[in-house]
């Protein structure tokens, strides 16, 4: 089982195209995918009693590994510093890319470069 965990990746890009499949396994209409999925995907996990050191490597070193991604997917000297807090409801409350906070305590520090004010 641990080989099968490890090559288990869950990653998105965030508004790429998510297709809707009708009760037949048609696609019925093409949606495009929420920049919240990641976060939602991992809280269910998690509140569904899913450890966390079993669901995260799914969402980090996994993906990082597959992408050939080297400074990435762990939390190490000379990595990237690519880092998310989870509240205690398993909310992301902290996000850190590249060493630097984007949100801290709740509050948006930086935008990124298609957000407006």
């Amino acid at each position: 089982m641990l080989t099968l965990q490890k090559k288990i990746t869950i990653s998105s890009d965030g508004g790429g195209c998510l297709p809707v499949f009708d009760e037949h396994g048609e696609i019925s209409h093409l949606d495009y995918g929420s920049a919240s999925l990641l976060a939602d995907t991992l809280k269910g996990l998690l509140d569904h009693g899913v450890a966390p050191e079993t669901a995260l490597p799914a969402f980090t070193s996994n993906a990082a590994t597959l992408l050939r991604l080297r400074k990435k997917g762990v939390l190490a000297k000379g990595m990237d510093a690519d880092i998310v807090v989870l509240d205690e409801d398993n909310k992301i409350r902290d996000v850190m890319a590249g060493g630097v906070w984007h949100r801290q305590h709740e509050k948006q520090l930086r935008k990124g470069s298609f957000e407006s004010d």
